[in-house]
């Protein structure tokens, strides 16, 4: 563990945790995601590796998705973290 902070590393980085980014309520990006679960213009349900992260709003919709990022835009009223 010693070895791995004295490297300077961020978390997400040296043990894979997701990350989430949040611009304002009508933008988010999360990164090291492993599959979508649920999406439809109300509700996106994404599994990460520590859980699951439910999306609530309205207009929703998945703009950018790759291997590495998805990025939300619509209407976000909620961010649920299970």
């Amino acid at each position: 563990m010693n070895i791995i902070n004295s490297l300077g590393l961020p978390k997400d980085v040296i043990y894979g945790c997701s990350t989430i980014k949040v611009v304002g309520r009508n933008e988010m990006f999360i990164q090291n995601f492993k599959y979508i679960i649920e999406y439809n213009d109300s509700i996106i349900t994404v599994k990460v590796k520590e859980g699951i992260i439910n999306v609530c709003g309205k207009g929703l919709m998945i703009e950018n998705y790759n291997c590495d990022e998805l990025k939300i835009k619509g209407y976000i009223c909620e961010i649920k973290y299970c």
